[in-house]
């Protein structure tokens, strides 16, 4: 069996600069998932498994606040040429496991991956979307945009370790540079996009660069208070088809939010002319 370690100093100390009042402490603790990662040997190269799981801390903490009641299992989190992914085998107590691919101490890039990978989780990734893989994907590209400018705003005044504020700046130039590439872009309407693009994406949903515009897009109504983030935790309930057309994908997605998050997925059907 392997063995992982715990960065159990990090969690407290990051639910106190993340400005939970004490008697929230307990419980915001239990809710956040416990991390953990391979110390017995390099796979995270020149980095410390410590300051790994504080990053990761980092990231679950600004995503967590979007999601008050949400419980998740703990995470065993690797450093593999097979990443980024979440696995659909668990470890040996049901952890999930997360494989990230990074060299060395590159918060940015581990941020970026690692969110995309826990928005799965959150998403109910193990209902599997079918054929409307691809939009699970692109929906996990959002989030990781989300998380880094969460993160910027967070690592400014409150970062991991207090000699790490500079940072900040990374992450905000991760983002810009992400939001800078051209191929995010279409010049048509999401709708028109997806209907030229329908029969690969949802053939192959490997096609990143693809799911990336839509990834944006998403990112986009965040921005401008149209998608709450929370109504991810709704997508992947329905029925199990491989075949399953958009339309129904979003009803469905739709019937089993509650109102509050009713108008998240409308605004966002819209954008591919879905009427619900």
């Amino acid at each position: 069996m392997m063995k992982y370690c715990k960065h159990t100093v990090s969690l407290f100390c990051l639910i106190l600069s993340f400005g939970v009042s004490a008697k929230d402490t307990v419980s915001a603790q239990n809710r956040l998932p416990e991390i953990f990662t391979n110390s017995s040997s390099g796979e995270w190269k020149d980095a410390s498994a410590v300051d790994v799981e504080a990053v990761a801390l980092s990231v679950v903490s600004v995503l967590m606040r979007d999601f008050p009641e949400k419980i998740v299992a703990p995470i065993i989190l690797q450093n593999h040429e097979s990443g980024p992914i979440v696995l659909f085998e668990k470890g040996p107590h049901n952890e999930f496991i997360v494989r990230v691919d990074i060299d060395g101490r590159k918060w940015s890039q581990l941020s970026y991956q690692f969110s995309h990978e826990y928005c799965h989780i959150l998403s109910n990734y193990a209902n599997e979307a079918g054929s409307n893989q691809w939009f699970e994907e692109a929906l996990c590209e959002a989030i990781s945009l989300y998380a880094l400018e969460k993160m910027t705003a967070e690592w400014k005044h409150n970062p991991p370790y207090a000699n790490w504020k500079s940072y900040a700046s990374s992450l905000q130039k991760y983002l810009d540079n992400a939001l800078a590439e051209k191929h995010r872009y279409s010049k048509k309407t999401l709708s028109a996009w997806y209907q030229d693009n329908k029969k690969a994406i949802r053939n192959n949903a490997g096609l990143r660069k693809k799911e990336e515009v839509v990834g944006t897009a998403i990112y986009q109504l965040i921005k401008a208070g149209a998608f709450d983030v929370s109504t991810i935790q709704y997508l992947n309930l329905g029925v199990r088809d491989n075949e399953k057309l958009l339309s129904v994908y979003f009803k469905e997605w739709f019937d089993h939010s509650p109102l509050k998050n009713k108008a998240s997925v409308r605004n966002l059907a819209t954008l591919f002319h879905i009427v619900i």
